[in-house]
């Protein structure tokens, strides 16, 4: 009898073993797809990767130049997340140059708590601009595209406008000709957070704001 019971629990544990290895195979069989997919494999990432964390510095912009710019997600999301979360501003500011030149959709955010709408007049300054509102009043959310960059005006140009919409100096933004005031800096987290006002009046008080830029 002991024997029968060793032989059956042999059995199933090889019959365990098979299957565990028969879900990974499966696992192997689509992750291979999903990077086929996305047009780049794991090793390929991983020497774009080598390039961006080695000693020369303009090889490595030229790189994530080349990645943002490739159109494969898997190579853009790369790039971003490295230049973003750079130490050194001359990445970040790479990395920032890219993603405003892909004209977004970027989501600014405001955080309405700091402040009364008779403050800050910010809910009836962005109300006609297709801005949300939270239920509770305490944020709002406004989802905006930029036209291309205008290399003599040195901005972004607004869509609707025709003219200077963002600007950009190192790893801050500024938004220029919305009828509000502000400057948004890149931070560790890959979110661009500062101070927005109604620039309607001087009176007014900013209110803090966000874009996050990693989702």
């Amino acid at each position: 009898m002991r024997r029968v019971l060793t032989v059956l629990a042999a059995v199933i544990l090889s019959a365990g073993a098979a299957a565990a290895q028969a879900s990974f195979d499966d696992f192997l069989e689509k992750d291979a797809a999903a990077q086929a997919s996305e047009g780049v494999a794991d090793a390929e990432l991983a020497k774009f990767e080598d390039v961006l964390n080695g000693p020369d510095v303009d090889r490595a912009i030229r790189a994530m130049r080349y990645m943002m710019a490739s159109g494969k997600p898997r190579l853009v999301r790369a790039a971003k997340s490295f230049g973003l979360r750079s130490t050194q501003t001359l990445f970040q500011e790479q990395a920032l140059k890219a993603i405003l030149d892909t004209g977004g959709p970027f989501k600014l955010e405001f955080d309405l708590t700091t402040a009364s709408e008779d403050e800050s007049k910010i809910k009836y300054r962005t109300q006609g601009w297709g801005t949300s509102f939270s239920s509770d009043g305490k944020s709002a959310t406004l989802i905006f595209t930029v036209g291309p960059y205008d290399p003599e005006k040195k901005c972004w140009i607004s869509i609707r406008r025709q003219d200077c919409s963002m600007m950009l100096a190192l790893t801050t933004v500024r938004f220029v000709g919305w009828g509000i005031a502000g400057a948004l800096t890149l931070d560790q987290k890959g979110i661009l957070s500062g101070d927005i006002r109604n620039d309607q009046r001087p009176s007014y008080v900013s209110v803090p704001a966000r874009i996050p830029l990693i989702k």
